[in-house]
């Protein structure tokens, strides 16, 4: 089972890669730690495709009691690390119902931060729509 991957740490998360694979998207690498200029931790992202984009998966139960605070210090988190150069874009368990729509979106934001990075690798155009 070559696809299986133990880093995945939800069945939406193992979905999505699926969603990733059918859709031509690059293989993600998983449960990536950022860290600033200084080597300071900024978090463990859930995906990062092609080097330049993140890709957060929003389960229903993220944020749980205090989701304001946990809302608010995302919002930091994914300030710094666009400080970075990283895109960031967010999916969820919808975005799995329309998965044309949703990987579509990825390969507009990957082709808008491999663009920045000279990267040509990542400027394939995305696969049509059968």
């Amino acid at each position: 089972m070559q696809f299986a991957n133990p880093l995945s740490e939800s069945v939406g998360e193992s979905r999505f890669r699926v969603l990733l694979a059918n859709h031509g998207l690059p293989t993600p690498e998983l449960q990536v730690e950022i860290r600033d200029a200084d080597g300071r931790l900024i978090g463990r992202v859930d995906f990062l495709l092609g080097g330049v984009l993140i890709v957060e998966f929003d389960g229903a139960m993220k944020y749980g009691e205090n989701a304001a605070d946990a809302v608010l210090a995302e919002k930091w988190r994914e300030d710094r690390l666009r400080e970075r150069g990283y895109g960031v874009a967010r999916v969820g368990g919808g975005d799995l119902n329309h998965p044309h729509e949703t990987a579509e979106r990825l390969w507009r934001a990957l082709r808008a931060h491999a663009a920045g990075t000279g990267n040509r690798q990542l400027l394939v155009p995305s696969p049509r729509r059968g």
